[in-house]
């Protein structure tokens, strides 16, 4: 490999590299000034070596080399942490931060989301109330109250409402809605109190640059793309199709009318990318036109490829292909890879460059960056981008074995190559989706044959025929609803096997060997020995022996409480908190599996559900069917206790000693628990920790109690029975509701924290400005849930108490 080579690949992948991290940076971001003078600086002085370089020992001219190497990439480096750190910067500065009533100038440009019980719609927003400045909120319209989207696409309108910032679940290794909101340019969700529609010459000219700015070419472009997205939507719901949703999916990428079981079906077996308008949707497309041209060429024209060769003649018209199919589809990431990767082959093909496909991945990747640094925070991106290089790969060596049979140069390298796509990724899958479709390589060697090769062909021939003769595009379409009919035949009979959706307790150190094995595993032959993809896998085999301090987290479940406690090998859930509708968004497997499995954690020892309220145990039931819990307790036996070996009514008087770690059940008592049933709040379980530092004897004890729901009688009748009870962290009950926490109470423990666990703008408003005045009268500091999103207590070696928040 040349040096000019080896230097193009370092500075694309330091390139790369440089914007992975968002505020995780090796040097603080410069100005690009100073880094363009630092550049110039290292410049003088290497062409000032390079005029000399004749003159230099062998050695040294290796020195050289490599000084330049590793110059060149860390200044480009410098300049893509710079660049993503003055992008992200430049974008938050239209994040709405605080909720306020408004009224706003929007433009609708894009097309609207059918969700199960309301319209999701992306607004662009004029703000003259808050700053002279264009941004997009996202405003949801409940289908109970509107049939259909008033908000017309094109349309200049008025809007009255609520504005607040975009909140999520602040806890480790849970889904980010707050940087995928912003990887998506959201700044801000509305609630629409009052629509006034405006036409454009109203609004000049006080707000002519507005307007302005829609009146270009590819403004109305794009809006007239999704106008006809939008007809594509209802003319395929009019129809009489089995698997509408579908169709539409897999021509427009709008999953408005894709069923959530068919969108779970496809999410179980490992094959929803194939939802997603991906390359070879793209390709098909692009391909379909090319070959109409190519034919009429041999027809019309045949001497033309004699003067030109074929490849230059098609190259234009199968890229412009490709540019309006992306644009058809919004210009996703995936759409956007195949456009940038398409036209660096066409312009290698014109340049006569040949170019590997590492270096075409590379390129693709980094042009992206350029254009929209932030897309490097969407998961997209990575999978896009792995499955690109490995199928590259795959097809360079397909290709040198074109000597060999159909069956063996095609068929038997698109069957391993399921496997092997599925290896590449399962660190990239783990990361993003904590769990993994066993089935998927199985799923797609039966999912892609059917869409690739006969329905998303057939849809975009129905497509095309549908804009020349309407009654042959819907006989299309009506083959291609056939061939769904038959693929989900076939993936219901895939989805009764056993044992295929699995979380994976996998922390970062064991993601990262998994990483270090299959690059050695996925190496060319005899670089390095493939037995060392083996030893590094040893890890991933052996127990994990995990340290020996204490952590307690108040998770940020929303409204709701769920507190993770971990210490050596042992740990302990009391409460899982709870979506109102488990069965639409699960808490489970959207914030509990991921951080357990970050944390490397494989089965619970105890899981205490306080008492059955939605919002204290509604995440249960799908948790224990993801991992094995040892034992469980609550003051009501639940109705789920399937798989479950061992259950008791928590009580007063329970106690488990984990060497320095012990946990105590102080209410009810013998009389709350007869009365549970009809008064589960105030009999819920109360628990109270304690961990003593195994290396610091001189270290106090750290105690902790846990009111769940328990209100001022539970609290009065604690006082009585235990006294003395030292408490360091109170975990206030009912949410920091006014009719717990009293003020007796809390000063007879005056502890030295409070913690509410509470939902953002939650309806009770919890915690209650009474529990507030409580506590700041007394000088004990208060830690909200929904401000500091999850609240970290641990132990350092030295015994000392650190505490750590993850909303930033």
């Amino acid at each position: 490999m040349s040096d000019l080579v080896l230097m193009r690949y370092f500075l694309l992948s330091a390139w790369v590299l440089g914007h992975i991290g968002v505020n995780t940076y090796f040097i603080k971001p410069m100005s690009y000034t100073i880094l363009l003078a630092v550049t110039f600086v290292f410049l003088c002085i290497f062409c000032i070596i390079q005029s000399s370089i004749d003159s230099l020992k062998p050695y040294q001219k290796t020195i050289f080399y490599i000084s330049r190497l590793v110059c060149a990439s860390g200044m480009v480096f410098l300049f893509a942490q710079t660049n993503m750190h003055h992008s992200f910067q430049e974008r938050l500065k239209n994040r709405i931060l605080e909720k306020a009533n408004v009224k706003v100038l929007v433009y609708i440009d894009q097309l609207d989301q059918i969700k199960d019980q309301f319209i999701q719609q992306d607004i662009q927003v004029f703000t003259p109330n808050l700053a002279s400045e264009i941004s997009y909120w996202r405003t949801t319209l409940p289908l109970k109250k509107y049939k259909h989207n008033p908000l017309k696409l094109g349309s200049y309108y008025w809007l009255e409402g609520d504005v607040d910032r975009i909140h999520g679940y602040a806890t480790p290794y849970a889904f980010d809605k707050e940087k995928w909101s912003t990887s998506q340019n959201i700044m801000g969700t509305f609630r629409i109190t009052k629509i006034s529609p405006i036409t454009e010459s109203e609004l000049k000219p006080t707000y002519e640059w507005f307007t302005q700015s829609q009146n270009n070419w590819y403004a109305h472009w794009r809006v007239s793309i999704e106008k006809k997205r939008l007809d594509y939507r209802e003319q395929i719901a009019k129809s009489s199709f089995k698997y509408s949703g579908l169709l539409l999916a897999l021509l427009t990428g709008d999953e408005s009318l894709t069923p959530n079981s068919i969108k779970t079906q496809f999410q179980y077996l490992g094959i929803s990318h194939l939802l997603a308008i991906s390359g070879p949707h793209i390709l098909i497309f692009s391909g379909i036109l090319t070959w109409v041209l190519h034919s009429l060429i041999c027809l019309i024209v045949p001497n033309l490829y004699l003067r030109i060769p074929k490849q230059y003649v098609l190259a234009i018209p199968f890229w412009l292909g490709v540019l309006f199919y992306c644009a058809f589809v919004g210009f996703e990431i995936p759409a956007v890879r195949t456009l940038v990767t398409v036209t660096i082959i066409t312009i290698s093909l014109f340049i006569r460059q040949k170019v590997s496909a590492f270096f075409i991945v590379l390129f693709s990747a980094s042009v992206m960056l350029w254009f929209d640094p932030l897309s490097v925070l969407s998961a997209a991106f990575w999978l896009s981008y792995g499955a690109c290089f490995v199928l590259i790969r795959i097809y360079q060596i397909a290709q040198k074995k074109i000597h060999l049979n159909f069956f063996k140069r095609i068929v038997v390298p698109f069957i391993v190559s399921q496997w092997q796509v599925f290896i590449a990724l399962l660190p990239l899958t783990i990361i993003f989706f904590h769990q993994i479709s066993w089935f998927a390589p199985l799923s797609n060697l039966i999912a892609i044959p059917l869409l690739g090769a006969v329905a998303v062909p057939l849809i975009i021939g129905g497509a095309i025929f549908n804009e020349m003769s309407p009654l042959l595009g819907n006989y299309i379409f009506q083959l291609a609803d056939y061939t769904l009919s038959f693929l989900l035949i076939l993936l219901n009979y895939l989805e009764k096997l056993p044992f295929n959706l699995s979380y994976i307790p996998f922390n970062y150190l064991q993601i990262t060997l998994l990483v270090l094995s299959l690059f050695i595993l996925f190496l060319p032959n005899k670089t390095i020995p493939k037995a060392w993809s083996f030893i590094c896998l040893l890890p991933l085999i052996l127990p994990l022996k995990h340290e020996n301090n204490f952590h307690f987290y108040v998770l940020d479940v929303g409204q709701g409480q769920s507190i993770f406690i971990e210490y050596s090998d042992y740990s302990f859930l009391i409460d899982t908190g709870g979506n109102f509708n488990e069965s639409q968004f699960s808490l489970a497997q959207a914030v509990l599996l991921p951080f357990l499995n970050k944390n490397g954690i494989s089965q619970l020892d105890h899981v205490i559900l306080s008492h059955l309220d939605q919002d204290h145990s509604g995440a249960f039931s799908t948790l224990k069917r993801h991992i094995p819990i040892k034992h469980v307790m609550s003051n009501i036996e639940p109705n789920d206790l399937e798989g479950i070996q061992n259950f008791a009514q928590c009580h007063e008087g329970q106690f488990m000693r984990y060497d320095h770690l012990e946990l105590r059940v102080l209410s009810p008592d013998a009389n709350g628990l007869r009365k549970a049933k009809d008064n589960s709040n105030e009999y819920s379980c109360v628990v109270y920790v304690s961990y003593k530092n195994e290396k610091k004897n001189d270290v106090p004890v750290l105690n902790f109690l846990i009111m769940a729901d328990a209100g001022q009688e539970t609290e009065q009748r604690l006082i009585d029975a235990y006294p003395n009870l030292a408490v360091d962290v109170l975990v206030l009950g009912h949410h920091g509701s006014r009719y717990s926490s009293s003020e007796n109470f809390l000063a007879h423990y005056h502890p030295k924290i409070a913690i509410a666990s509470a939902g953002y703008h939650n309806r009770y408003g919890h915690p209650h400005m009474e529990v507030q005045d409580r506590l700041t009268r007394l000088g004990v500091p208060l830690w909200v849930t929904s401000e500091k999103g999850t609240i970290q207590i641990s132990t350092t070696d030295d015994g000392q108490m650190t505490s750590k928040s993850y909303r930033n």
